[in-house]
Order: C-alpha cells, then structure tokens, then sequence
C-alpha cells in the first residue's frame, strides 16, 4: 500500500469580525493527558474548555455558533486534543488557522458543508447524524490507511491520519463513519494480507459473498481461509486474504 501523507490545505480569508478571545490561565505541558468527554455544548465552550486544558489561546469571531459533542476512550495528549478539535472544527466549516507559538485564530471556511460531534459510543451503521472519531492503528501505518479510504469519504466527510500515535480522525455521518471504522479494523488485522474493498455496481453484495466464499474457502478448512464482509445498505464488499490466495 503507498504511502502518502494525507494534506489538507486550509485557506480563508481573515473576516472583519471582533474577536472574542479564550487564552488558559495554567500552561499544560504536552506530556499531560487530558480527558476528552462533552456531549452536546456551544462550540464556544468546547473551544474554552480545550483552550485550558491544552494552555492554547483561541481567537474567534461571533459566528462561531452551534453545538458538537466530543468524546473519546480514555485520556489523550494536548495534541491529540488540539487535532480533535481541528477535525471538528473543520467539519462543522472552521478551520483553525496558528498565527503564533501559542495562539490559533478560528475563521469560517466555505468547502465543508455540514457539522460532526465526536463521539466514543457504539455506533449505529443506519443512523445519519453527523459524528466525529478517532481509531488508533496498531499494524497498519495511519497515513497510508487513510489514503486508501480517500475513494470511500464522502464529499462532506474526514479521514484525516494523525502520526504521532498512528491513529485516524475519522468525520462523516454515523452510517458512513461505522462503515469506515469496520475497514480500518479489517485492514489494520491484514496488514501482511491482500485487502481488496470494491463497490458494487452489477451484482449484489450477498450474491458476490457466497460466490467467493465457495471459491475460496471450500469445505472446513481453516489454514489460508479468506475473510468476507459485506455492507448490503452500500452494496459493498471487503475480501481479506493471504498472498496464496
């Protein structure tokens, strides 16, 4: 699998807006982790609370308005923090734009067309609410999975690597983020494996599985067996299989 670093250029122009500030009164260090946990709050208050658990100061305009909610497993590192909140910014139509060492300015971008809470919970593949998430990746390499699901992100949706821990931010509606998740694990298992994703147009997804599933795995045999999953809403298939095969 390539692997190419996932770039997103962000670019607005500076809006002539007072500015509201939130700056921390305690400097975190980077090494502190940070529990990441609010269900439904103010974009604003999400900035504030950030703003002093990670010692960044934010500057933002009156526009900045609507509510996300933003959970994650366990706690995570001040840049972790500082990612999340990009990716959910740049999701609800942000973008959060460093103009100093330790301040960063929030300005309204026009390519992004719809708002995505983060969340850790279950999540439910018939559901269209817009959420926001992070997995982390233990075989694979982050950057390379999240090229390979460039083809599968909608237009209004994220699949951003983050390095430092090898995982992926991943944004879109519920459905599509749960469909997402179900690969990056299938992949991140098969890291030594041919992993073949295909949409189907032709033929449906249930027909094409049990097609393979007798080609490739006759009878009981376990050694060299070839996982088969499918997404019949998308009319999607995820092969999984040894070089052998």
């Amino acid at each position: 699998m390539p692997r190419f670093l996932l770039q997103f250029v962000l670019f607005s122009a500076l809006l002539c807006l007072a500015p509201a500030s939130v700056s921390s009164q305690a400097r975190g260090s980077s090494a502190k982790t940070i529990p990441i946990h609010y269900e439904q709050r103010e974009i604003s208050e999400l900035v504030t609370a950030i703003a002093r658990s990670t010692g960044r100061r934010f500057i933002y305009g009156d526009g900045l308005r609507g509510r996300i909610s933003i959970t994650v497993p366990g706690r995570v590192s001040r840049d972790e923090a500082l990612a999340l909140l990009d990716a959910a910014l740049h999701i609800k139509g942000f973008a959060a734009l460093p103009i100093g060492e330790d301040t960063t300015k929030i300005v309204p971008i026009t390519e992004i067309k719809s708002g995505a809470p983060l969340t850790d919970k279950p999540l439910d593949p018939e559901r269209e609410r817009p959420i926001t998430t992070m997995i982390r990746v233990t075989h694979a390499d982050a950057n390379s999975l999240a090229t390979a699901l460039r083809p599968y992100v909608a237009a209004e949706g994220l699949a951003l690597p983050y390095s430092p821990t090898n995982s992926i931010i991943l944004a879109g509606t519920e459905a599509r983020v749960s469909r997402l998740m179900t690969i990056i694990r299938i992949l991140d298992q098969a890291a030594d494996e041919n992993i073949m994703v295909r949409f189907l147009r032709h033929r449906s997804a249930p027909v094409v599985a049990k097609v393979l599933e007798t080609t490739f795995n006759p009878g009981s045999v376990v050694v060299n067996h070839a996982g088969i999953w499918i997404d019949e809403r998308t009319n999607q298939i995820v092969v999984q299989a040894p070089p052998a095969k």
